[in-house]
């Protein structure tokens, strides 16, 4: 399962460089970009869920599985929020499609800034994986202070690509840290 994790970040990644192609982009699945986004969003959302069930002893903390956990709901609430607005048919958009993506954005930010701040305590690769998250993090932040602050939204934009990206490959490394199984007890004695 933690595949899914890293492959779900992997479509994310797929579906930026769908949009700097200028291919199709429309939420939800009446567009390739809008697919391969819903499925983005909806693969770490159930990798998520089975290292919160069965993670190795690298992320067993129960501060990383809250937060995992809440990072898990809050991106099915988006994929979700992508699907639905797809199967629309009127064009417009639902409270209840936008309530939802606005409660997962929240339920993401949060779920992965205390999956961040709580890998900051384990000592070795997770702590690392926390600062790679808060690095994309604050290159998010800088980013709004740059368009906004200084009034330089090209370099704002930038900004923002590059720590989403950053973001992005601290995902992938929670899968790849669910992957290391090697201080596991059952791993070492099997």
């Amino acid at each position: 399962m933690p595949l899914l994790v890293i492959g779900g970040w992997a479509l994310v990644i797929v579906t930026g460089l769908i949009f700097v192609t200028g291919g199709s982009f429309a939420v939800g699945p009446q567009s390739v970009g809008g697919t391969v986004l819903a499925a983005g969003l909806a693969m770490p959302a159930i990798g998520f869920a089975a290292i919160v069930i069965d993670g190795p002893r690298l992320l067993h903390g129960r501060a990383v599985r809250i937060g995992l956990a809440l990072f898990g709901i809050g991106l099915a609430c988006a994929s979700a929020s992508a699907i639905l607005s797809g199967a629309s048919t009127s064009g417009s958009e639902s409270v209840a499609t936008i309530g939802l993506l606005f409660l997962g954005g929240w339920t993401s930010a949060i779920g992965a800034i205390v999956t961040a701040l709580s890998l900051l305590r384990a000592p070795g690769h997770p702590r690392t994986v926390g600062w790679v998250f808060l690095g994309g993090f604050g290159l998010c932040v800088a980013s709004a202070v740059i368009a906004y602050g200084l009034g330089a939204p090209a370099f704002g934009t930038v900004v923002a690509a590059v720590g989403g990206v950053v973001v992005v490959i601290a995902g992938m490394a929670v899968g790849l840290l669910a992957i290391d199984r090697g201080d596991d007890p059952v791993v070492v004695a099997a």
